[in-house]
This record gives structure tokens, sequence and C-alpha cells, in this order.
């Protein structure tokens, strides 16, 4: 029987990563995977929100700004064939990412992963087998989790899959979590005509983010005509009326809608009973704890992406993978590096590092901001609202956050991220030229606002 040098139980972007890293470094790998490689960002996350955003951006873009370029257009949409082409979208990328781990001689394994000890993998599925393997990397993701009375039947109420499989377009949408799924399914499906409405239990949507962010999405959302109801409750669902029951601040109120989202948060999957027969430590709410090498407290045993409980990005599962990889491999470790998040709501947003509030509980800071309304490219796109903020020690002026909400604000992050990840000053990405007109600068001019060399902004005694 063949022993691998890796075995990834999961097929998502940590798990399939981390055996691609081994074998593209001369090590035998493999990945067990039940539905489809690439896990849920590709198959039913990431990848097929981010197909049905871009059709949103084309609409709004149509209804909204067209006749300021003198284009007269009517926008229609054909739902059933955005859909199609969502899972051609999905198709491409699954399929791809299989030819690349076989170009490097990864196997595919299908089936669900079990461990039954350190070096052993039972495959349940059509073709039952036991795999041994030097490491083993769970990957088993996170499921999608609902309060009492609301799990979702796949026609009326929903979860964020089996929305996305619907063929038919809502008129009316009801979204339970202000969250980011909530609010990108929001933007989403309200740019494509849906009347939506957010019920969110908490004072603000996306309440994670800072404040500064999340009042100016508020704004935006509600301006486009999306409905947000914070500081409400969902407190039943009648499927036979379609309504939903809500507690508001101004009391009870009955909502009517075609479709339920429910979107309330997301856990860790564990599978507890082998966990526990290896001696693998793990929360049933928090996931699977990692060392600094993403390592169990079982060695040889690692685990990676959303099973750790961490940020649920793909991306910070790919530095995990590596970080994994490089110590089965016995391999240089990989440096830290500040997480981005990108959220694709319209408008977008990206953040890296901590909010004002709480990088200000850690020190004495120094805050800089940018309107897009100063970029001539802002102007030029007609995408003049948003804002870029600039968070740095106040002492050493080292960049230690930034905040962005407006047009391609989630590719704009990247420099930021870098910037932090150098331990770059204001005067550095100030001092940095930057190509005009792009709506880059508004980064070199918050940091520019900062420490009072401002080109374009009005100084403030």
């Amino acid at each position: 029987m063949k022993t691998y040098d890796a075995i990834s139980l999961g097929g998502g972007p940590g798990g399939y990563m981390t055996a691609l890293r081994v074998a593209q470094n001369g090590g035998s790998a493999a990945v067990v995977e039940a539905e489809g490689v690439g896990g849920e960002c590709t198959n039913h996350g990431c990848i097929p929100t981010k197909t049905l955003q871009a059709a949103a951006h084309i609409k709004k873009d149509l209804d909204k700004k067209s006749r300021r370029f003198g284009i007269t257009a009517e926008a229609t949409v054909d739902y059933r064939a955005l859909i199609k082409r969502k899972n051609q979208v999905v198709a491409t990328l699954a399929t791809g990412t299989e030819n690349l781990l076989r170009t490097y001689g990864v196997d595919i394994i299908r089936g669900k992963g079990v461990p039954v000890s350190p070096t052993q993998v039972r495959v349940e599925g059509e073709k039952p087998a036991e795999i041994t393997a030097k490491n083993i990397i769970i990957a088993w993701g996170a499921h999608s989790i609902f309060p009492p009375g609301f799990a979702p039947d796949g026609t009326f109420i929903h979860d964020s899959r089996s929305l996305l499989a619907n063929e038919t377009q809502p008129q009316k949408l009801a979204i339970i979590g202000g969250g980011v799924i909530g609010c990108e399914f929001a933007s989403i499906l309200n740019s494509l005509g849906t009347n939506t409405t957010i019920i969110e239990s908490l004072p603000t949507i996306l309440p994670t983010l800072d404040p500064d962010i999340s009042k100016e999405a508020t704004r935006q959302m509600t301006r486009d005509g999306i409905r947000i109801l914070t500081s409400t409750k969902a407190e039943s669902i009648n499927t036979k009326s379609r309504t939903i029951t809500i507690e508001t601040p101004a009391g009870k109120e009955t909502l009517q809608a075609d479709a339920v989202l429910v979107a309330v948060g997301r856990r860790p999957t564990i599978n507890e009973e082998p966990l526990k027969k290896i001696g693998v430590k793990y929360d049933p709410k928090k996931g699977i704890p990692t060392d600094e090498n993403q390592q169990t407290n079982i060695k040889g045993i690692y685990a990676v992406g959303d099973v750790t409980g961490g940020p649920q990005y793909a991306h910070a599962a790919y530095h995990q993978a590596d970080t994994a990889a490089a110590h089965i491999l016995k391999k240089t470790q990989h440096t830290t590096s500040p997480l981005p998040s990108a959220i694709f709501t319209l408008p977008e947003i990206g953040t890296v590092g901590p909010t004002e509030d709480e990088a200000h509980k850690k020190g004495d800071i120094t805050v800089g901001r940018s309107e897009y309304a100063i970029l001539g490219k802002a102007h030029a796109m007609a995408e003049r609202e948003g804002f870029v903020k600039v968070i740095a020690d106040a002492k050493t002026k080292r960049i230690i956050a930034v905040h962005m909400i407006g047009a391609q604000a989630t590719d704009l992050i990247a420099e930021a991220a870098l910037a932090i990840k150098l331990n770059a000053t204001l005067a550095d990405v100030a001092g940095t030229i930057h190509a005009h007109p792009t709506l880059a600068e508004a980064l070199e001019e918050a940091c520019a606002n900062a420490i009072k060399q401002g080109r374009h902004t009005i100084r403030q005694n």
C-alpha cells in the first residue's frame, strides 16, 4: 500500500493547496473530497457570488449611470442565463484546479476522509479504502448555522448554497443577518431588481468593520433601495403564507417575501468521534486549535482553513496551507502577513488591520482620510462616493490599518496589506509616485493627509 507524505481531508482552498505545495516540492500527496474540488469557495461561495456581482455591477451601471455617459440602454435580466454562466465559471475553475493537482501528481480520491490514527485515513463512499500517510491535514471547512425554526427547506427558506442554485430570481427577498454574506447577497440581488430587506439584530450591519465603513455602507445601500432593519429580531416564519414576523424597535411587523436567506453565521465542521479517538483537541463551536505551523496537539496531524475557527477567507486558508506544507517538508517557515478582507457589496469594501477604536485602545494613533470625490479617475468613472482611511502609530508613523469603501476597493486593499507587511510609514506611501489618474491615488492622499502633506484635500487646523 502506498504511503503518502501528506493527505488532505477536504479539497477546499486549504486542503488542496497543502497537498499541491507538498507535491510541487517533490513529496507525494492526495486529496480526499466528497463533493467538488475547490470546496465551498469555488463551488458555492466566493466564485459564484462574484460572478453574480459582476452582472449586478453591469446592471446597476446601466440603470443609474449610463445616461451620464451619453448611452441610452434598457437592461433586463435573464436570471436563468445568469445562473447558467455562474455554473460554467464554477465548472471551469473546479476542472482547472483538478487538472493542476493531477499535473503535479496529486491523487484525487472521491469520498469522505476520516482519520483513524495519526497515520491512517478511512475513505467513506462508493469505494471505501484505507490510506496511509506520514502527515494528515484536516480541512473539513465550515457550515451555515440556523436559529431554531429557520432551517432551510430549499424552496422558501434558503442558505447561500440553495439560493445560488435557484434558477428563479426572487421578487421579494428577506435576508436574516446583516454580516458580510447577507450584505453581499442584498447588494447583488437588489441591483438585479429584487426588492430586498435585511434583518439584523445588532444596531448596525457589518458590525465587525470600522464604524465609518459600516455607516457609509448603510447609507449607500439604503439609498440604492435596500431596506435595512437593525436592532430587529426575526421571531418566526410561516412557509404557507410566506411571511416573517419580526420585532423592531417600533413593534411587531409582518414581512411578505418570495424567499428568505438565513445568513447568521458559519461554524467549523467538526467530526468529533474520530478526533476523540485519536486525541486531537477541538472545540465544537470554535474549531481545531493549531500552533504556528498549523499542527494540532498530535504530531503529524495539521488543520487548515475554516475548520481552525479563524477568519473564513480562502486567502487565509492558502497562507495556512503554505505554512503547513513548509513544516511538513522541513523548509523555512513562512513569515506572518496581515490579512486583508475583501467584501463584494456595492459599493465594495476593503479592510486590513484593526478598526480605529481597536487601534486606539492599544496606543496613540494618527488617522488620515481621503475621499474618492477628489480623484479625477473617480469623476471620470462616475464613482465619486467612497473614501480611504489610514491608521498609523502616532510615534513611528508606521501604518497599522487601512479601511476603504468605494469602487474597486477589493483590489486596492492589496497595496495597503503590502505596506503593513513591509512596515511602511505614512511618508513611504505618500512619497511613492502613484500613476495619475487612478483610484490608487486615494491611499497616497490619505497617507499624505495624515502627515498634513495632502495635495488635493483642504487642510483642517
